[in-house]
């Protein structure tokens, strides 16, 4: 069998070579391409036709640059057409404040669209284009036998034709020399289509295994740029190549040359495939890139060059292939600026937003036409049989396997197109305002022209006055990326920003909702899938040399989201950012964005008290929309669809002024106004400050009860409360000073020193020391930030291959020991400025200190790369280790298959020497809702003997520990003994918990029961039960309440918490249409045993927590029934976390409401209410003939004080004669009663009882019948 044919040995079955195609997916493509590029020699000799485009309004249809603009504003799709008069259409949505005295219509917010550089708007022409043109004639490619095949097939080729002409690449006639190919989704899926078409894998994996001492086989070797998006980064990574950081110029803020250079030469001795990517543009600050001389210096030392151009792609021009300018060296070399490879993502691009795959465009020497496609499959292969198979020698079909995005295709053809049209009519309004102005001389008019002469030109412009524009009027919001200095202006018109208050910041996806839920702008929270610049700019990393690292602040909020996962993440950094391009804003709406910044910077904290923190997400919503945030009624729905309506969409309703629509500037203005209505409003809300100063305090929030990391050393956001304490002193004012509290310290507020107070070093209080503001240093080096928790003689930088952080010296040489690092770690010593390695500093004992870092000159390539050690394994967390136990004997079995196993035979193999455990004290929250529980339904008596179900799962090894503290601390003396029964399936095997709970002093009862096998056969006629979850839960029991009896317990203890008791309520509720759960305390059927349950109140997440934290031995899959099959508890589960997850309180009202049902008698009196309701459906109402029975029996009716023993023993008789569901009845009256005379009701004229006399039962007295 052959391994990896290829089609290109192969010949067609007419004898002749075989057919290459390098512009098209298809032999029909082909066809279309031959089109293209006979209409491109045409185009070129009448070169006397103009543009059709620029014919057509050469009439002067747009004026001015803002008419255009506007015109491609109003081509967005939007909810609202133009009617009544009314030429502008635009979406709007309504807003959650409300204002006293508007009308639901008043309160329609416009929507205005910031949010472009994460994904554009679809286009209305476009759209409407794709829909009557194109889609009516859509089929599958890759055929020319019908005209739907055909004429798909056409439209593909003419796209990949658009956007080879937009790029300057050269894909047909006999100069062709690149590729376009249509992959995934964006950027992501194009640049693992590029490690692809490289082989960069299989280069990887024959530099693993190959090479020795003599001849030693690098990793491909990738630099990568300071601004990169994940997309561009976390692949390379992923692809084991070795990845090399080049540094941001400090002075020139771009990408530092020298560095790479110096980079370069480092590598330029070894024999490896180097590559260099990097972003034209950053997508944080819209920070431009020199991309010719970037590719120019690749090309110089041989490596290839590569460049991402999914944010830039809208703005700028793309060249493929630039001409070469010759520089000024002596042997008279010319410039090598082409590029190797280019991709994009063509939903950023106006128009591309409903669907468009990404883009590569990649020189066809570097398509490996030898290794297989990674992504292999339909439409890859030239010939399969039953034993092999051969690929295309066609390099776009080789890679574009499976049926194409065929309409995203056709969009991103037109995208490209829209984008030259754009330009071409720009041009042709400012040749026309040029020639307008007064005559004088050329130069001079266009050095005084204050229209900028291209689009490109225009959006630098935009940044530029609107960075200006903020820097002056708001001095609160923080700009990153912006440098007053820069002589350049190389920024496209996108802004990420922080708004400061006091010494922390308002959270960044707390702004978004602000500018959401108040001025309609849509913008976005986070870090926008570029961490490591984003770190860089907010402070949180160090400079050694030419690399960066994490700073230990960094490193803490890190450890932090692994470890607590919800309840920090509000702790990752991140910050607000919105674009304000030429192409999909109005002119008036720049200006709206503008002042709705100003306002927010001003006093969007004092709206922080309307909103609502969800801890698990980080998301901020009003509290109107608290549990809807897309509001009551105004969500859309896929559901709704009606394929034969015509009409499925309603309109958004337009405000008004006397009935007319208001126009999108009058609109606009008049939701600044509501702006500031709606904060007047707020600052008068007593309810909402009264309700937030009620919360727990800010510095508790993040604090952990047992003495853990103290989390809120770290926080750098503003809680509720703060604002709200702002709010409630009058006429107060803020104290500013220059320190910032917690781990983000943004190089823009020119405070990137660190140090402690003047207060004890040992208080462990890290919310008190402050980060002292000083003047930062002229070459940005100086944002070194150490962690006030961690002193900085005892921190040294490190590095292992790829992997660099901090650590103290100790921890670094632990780290070696375990396998965690490798033997070439390298640690940065900072009296000589370079990387040592760490081993001589362990034999010396020297530590590296951490000062102001010398940077390195070079950097020494790691010839001897040696593969890091796998590090120590994780997965089970919490797995003690526990000695091996002895299984039972089998002559000790009884004829169930059931083992009781004593202190001396469980313990066999150790010999009764099995080490004491040291007890572990649970946390003090789950020990007071334990307690709580225990006392509030009388679970422990004096005396009792108490046999703890012990499964092994986080539950009852939960409990365990919790009865051991209770005995401890509680004066009631109690016994406990421990059983588990071993179901004997290859799932599930407790035994080593026997040498566990030994070691607690326990007695230790530990019991077998097949109960998978006897399950098989214990259903209807011999078959398998229906439900195995519940027999095995029956048969459990049954052991349970057999081992209590044979040892003298009076009460089984079960560990079901809060959770399970809320989802069995569930349950109940929809599936049996009955009020239950399950009982807290309650005496079995038998009457010999209760059943206790002291975790009621908990809730399971305090289990999680506190097993991983003491690792206590957990035995996973506990309940071989329940993890083998689905079950419906499970998605009840989800159910409810889900909703907890809009309502922060919901669990603690579900278990406010289940109290009632957890009481024993709960169950019989609800069934007897039940009852009684159906029995009246079904006959007419007459009076009961027990009460007439009872009346005659009973003349006269005595009161509780006078009542005689005759009287007694007739009412004693009638109780005899009456039905259980009657005396429910008559108990739940009695119980109804005394809860109304204790004031909790209405005072009403109360009914005879069913012994015709008034209640007996006194308020705070005991009932002499039924109590």
């Amino acid at each position: 069998m052959e391994s990896n044919p290829s089609a290109t040995s192969g010949s067609s079955s007419h004898g002749k070579a075989p057919v290459v195609l390098e512009c098209g997916t298809s032999l029909a493509e082909g066809e279309f391409c031959d089109i293209i590029e006979r209409k491109n020699v045409k185009q070129q000799a009448g070169a006397a036709a103009s543009n059709k485009f620029q014919d057509k309004n050469n009439d002067g249809r747009y004026a001015t640059i803002d008419e255009l603009r506007e015109a491609l504003a109003r081509d967005l799709m939007t909810t609202t057409s133009a009617k009544n008069g009314n030429a502008e259409s635009f979406t709007t949505f309504s807003s959650p404040f409300s204002v006293k005295g508007e009308t639901p219509r008043d309160a329609q917010l416009p929507c205005v669209y910031c949010d472009h550089t994460a994904s554009n708007k679809s286009v209305t022409s476009l759209e409407r284009y794709l829909q009557q043109t194109c889609l009516p004639f859509y089929a599958n490619t890759h055929t020319n036998t019908s005209i739907t095949g055909s004429q798909s097939t056409a439209f593909v080729a003419e796209a990949r034709q658009l956007v080879a002409e937009e790029t300057n690449a050269k894909i047909t006639g006999k100069a062709s020399q690149d590729v376009v190919l249509f992959t995934g989704s964006g950027a992501t899926s194009a640049v693992e289509l590029l490690i692809d078409c490289l082989g960069i894998r299989h280069a990887v994996a024959t530099a693993s295994t190959a090479g020795t001492e003599e001849n030693t086989t690098r990793r491909p070797v990738v630099f990568v740029g300071p601004y990169e998006h994940h997309s561009n980064l976390v692949p390379w990574r992923e692809s084991g190549c070795e990845v090399v950081m080049v540094p941001e110029c400090p002075k020139a803020k771009s990408v530092d040359l020298k560095a790479l250079e110096t980079m370069l030469k480092s590598y330029q001795s070894v024999s490896a495939l180097k590559m260099g990517t990097f972003s034209a543009a950053s997508n944080v600050t819209g920070k431009l890139s020199d991309t010719y001389a970037i590719a120019t210096l690749l090309h110089k030392y041989g490596c290839l060059a590569f460049f991402d151009y999914a944010t830039s792609a809208p703005y700028v021009e793309m060249n493929m292939n630039p001409s070469p300018q010759p520089n000024n060296a002596p042997d008279g070399m010319v410039d090598d600026p082409t590029k190797d490879a280019m991709f994009l993502s063509p939903h950023k691009m106006l128009g591309g937003g409903a669907g468009t795959p990404g883009v590569l465009i990649v020189k066809k020497r570097l398509v490996s036409q030898s290794n297989a496609p990674n992504k292999s499959g339909g439409g890859t292969v030239f010939y399969v049989t039953h034993d092999h198979h051969r690929f295309l020698s066609n390099r776009v079909e080789r890679y574009e396997g499976g049926t194409p995005h065929v309409a995203g295709i056709w969009r991103v053809g037109l995208c490209f197109l829209l984008k030259r049209r754009v330009q071409q009519e720009y041009a042709n309004i400012y040749q026309k305002q040029l020639a307008a102005l007064p005559s004088q001389e050329e130069e001079e008019k266009t050095s005084n022209d204050a229209i900028p002469s291209t689009v490109y030109e225009y959006d630098l412009g935009t940044y530029h006055k609107v960075a200006s524009y903020l820097q002056q009027h708001a001095p609160k919001l923080v700009l990153l990326g912006h440098d007053e200095a820069e002589s350049n202006n190389s920024h496209l018109p996108i802004f990420s920003f922080l708004i400061r208050f006091g010494n922390r910041f308002l959270h960044y996806n707390y702004v978004c909702a602000v500018l959401n839920d108040l001025f309609g702008i849509q913008s976005r929270g986070g870090c926008q899938c570029a961490g490591p610049y984003s770190q860089h700019l907010l402070g949180l990393t160090n400079q050694y040399g030419q690399s960066k690292t994490p700073n230990s602040l960094n490193a803490q909020i890190e450890q932090a989201l692994v470890k607590y996962k919800e309840r920090a993440e509000l702790l990752r950094p991140g910050y607000t950012r919105l674009s304000l391009p030429f192409k999909g804003l109005a002119p008036q709406e720049v200006e709206y964005v503008m002042e709705a910044l100003v306002w927010v910077s001003e006093n969007a904290w004092a709206l922080m008290c309307q909103y609502r923190c969800n801890h698990r997400t980080g998301e901020w919503r009003h509290a109107a929309r608290h549990g809807k945030p897309l509001g009551k009624e105004e969500r859309r729905w896929l559901s709704h669809y009606d394929s034969f309506s015509l009409v499925n969409a309603p309109e958004s309703a337009l405000p008004t002024n006397g009935g007319q629509p208001l126009s999108l500037s009058e609109v606009l203005e008049r939701t600044l106004k509501r702006a500031d209505q709606v904060l007047t409003e707020a600052v008068k809300d007593q309810r909402s400050i009264s309700q937030t100063l009620k919360m727990v305090e800010a510095d508790s929030v993040l604090g952990d009860e047992e003495g853990g990391e103290n989390l809120e050393g770290l926080r750098w956001y503003v809680y509720s409360k703060e604002c709200a304490s702002r709010l409630s002193q009058e006429n107060a004012e803020m104290k500013e000073d220059d320190t910032l509290l917690g781990a983000i310290n943004p190089l823009q507020t020119s405070t990137p020193v660190v140090s402690s107070t003047d207060e004890d070093e040992n208080d462990g209080n890290a919310v008190d020391k402050k980060r002292k503001i000083s003047d930062a240093e002229p070459d940005g080096h100086t944002d070194t930030i150490m962690s006030t928790m961690m002193p900085k003689s005892d921190v040294i930088a490190f590095r292992d291959g790829d992997h660099q952080g901090e650590a103290e010296l100790g921890e670094i040489e632990e780290g070696v020991a375990d396998g965690e690092l490798s033997e070439m770690t390298q640690v940065f010593d900072t009296s000589s400025g370079e990387w040592v390695e760490a081993s001589k500093c362990f034999s010396l004992g020297k530590k590296a200190k951490v000062g102001t870092m010398t940077p390195v000159v070079t950097i020494e390539p790691k010839t001897n790369l040696q593969t890091k050690k796998a590090p120590r394994d994780q997965s089970a967390w919490g797995q003690g280790q526990v000695a091996d136990a002895v299984i039972a004997k089998p002559e000790l079995q009884t004829t169930r298959g059931a083992n009781s196993l004593s202190k001396q035979e469980a313990v066999g193999s150790n010999n009764g020497k099995n080490k004491r455990m040291k007890h572990i004290k649970p946390p003090a929250k789950m020990m007071r809702l334990v307690i709580q529980a225990v006392f509030q339904w009388d679970m422990i008596q004096e005396g009792d003997k108490l046999l703890l179900g012990l499964s092994g799962g986080k539950d009852s090894m939960s409990l365990l520990h919790c009865l051991m503290e209770l005995r401890r601390k509680l004066p009631t003396k109690f016994d406990i003994e421990v059983c588990t029964i071993d179901p004997m399936t290859p799932s599930f095997d407790p035994s080593p918990l026997i040498p566990y709970v030994e070691s607690l002093g326990l007695k230790y009862h530990y019991v077998k029961d097949d109960i998978v096998s006897r399950a098989a056969a214990a259903g209807k006629d011999g078959k398998m039960v229906s439900s195995l979850c519940a027999f095995c839960a029956r048969m459990k029991r049954g052991n349970l309440y057999n081992v209590a009896r044979q040892n003298k317990c009076n009460k089984l203890v079960l560990a079901q918490h809060l959770d399970d008791c809320a989802e069995s309520f569930m349950m109940s509720v929809m599936h049996n249409g009955f009020l239950r759960t399950m009982k807290a305390n309650y005496e079995i059927d038998a009457g010999d045993l209760s059943v206790i349950r002291p975790m009621v109140y908990c809730r399971e997440s305090l289990m999680t927590d506190f097993a991983k934290a003491s690792k206590i031995p957990i035995i996973n899959e506990n309940c071989p029934a329940c993890f083998e099959e689905p079950k419906e508890r499970a998605r009840v589960k989800k159910l409810l976390s889900r909703e907890e997850m809009g309502y922060p309180n919901f669990f603690d009202c579900i278990r406010r409401s289940m109290i009632p049902l957890m009481h024993p008698l709960s169950e019989a009196v609800m069934h007897s209410f039940t009852a009684e309701a159906v029995a009246k459906s079904g006959r007419k109402m007459s009076p009961k003939p027990k009460r007439a029975k009872i009346e005659q029996a009973l003349p006269t009716t005595p009161s509780i004080n006078d009542r005689s023993q005759e009287s007694e023993e007739s009412i004693a008789k009638v109780l005899a004669e009456m039905t259980d569901a009657d005396l429910m009845a008559e108990l739940g009256r009695r119980k109804a009663a005394r809860f109304r005379r204790a004031g909790a009701m209405k005072t009403t004229n109360e009914a005879p009882t069913v012994t015709g006399e008034a209640m007996l039962c006194e308020v705070g007295g005991a009932c002499s019948h039924f109590d």
